[in-house]
């Protein structure tokens, strides 16, 4: 399973082809592919040196923070299986899934 999220649009979609705007089709409800954010991070010893000490530095920021001192922030798309357990029905639905997708 890719670390894809599909995010059901709230509202019906366009497509156009730009100069001129010609319309060329339309969705009632569009569902999107986007990569998330699965949480897994490898970071050098330039990046800890951007974190803060007296406030709150989430990932964004400190992503930013690398970004603006020109350090190199790669990503890599995890196409294995992946789910978010934070929640404690997420680590149940996890457990139930690993039989049927592992063996």
């Amino acid at each position: 399973m890719p670390s894809w999220n599909l995010i059901p649009a709230a509202r019906g979609a366009s497509s156009t082809i730009s100069r001129p705007r010609l319309w060329t089709q339309s969705t009632s409800s569009p569902v999107t592919r986007q990569f998330i954010n699965t949480g897994i991070y490898v970071l050098g010893p330039d990046a800890l040196e951007l974190l803060p000490e007296d406030r709150v530095f989430d990932m964004p920021d400190l992503f930013e923070a690398c970004r603006m001192a020109r350090l190199n922030t790669l990503a890599y798309p995890v196409e294995e299986y992946w789910g978010d357990i934070g929640q404690l029905e997420d680590y149940r639905r996890a457990n139930d899934e690993f039989a049927s997708i592992f063996f």
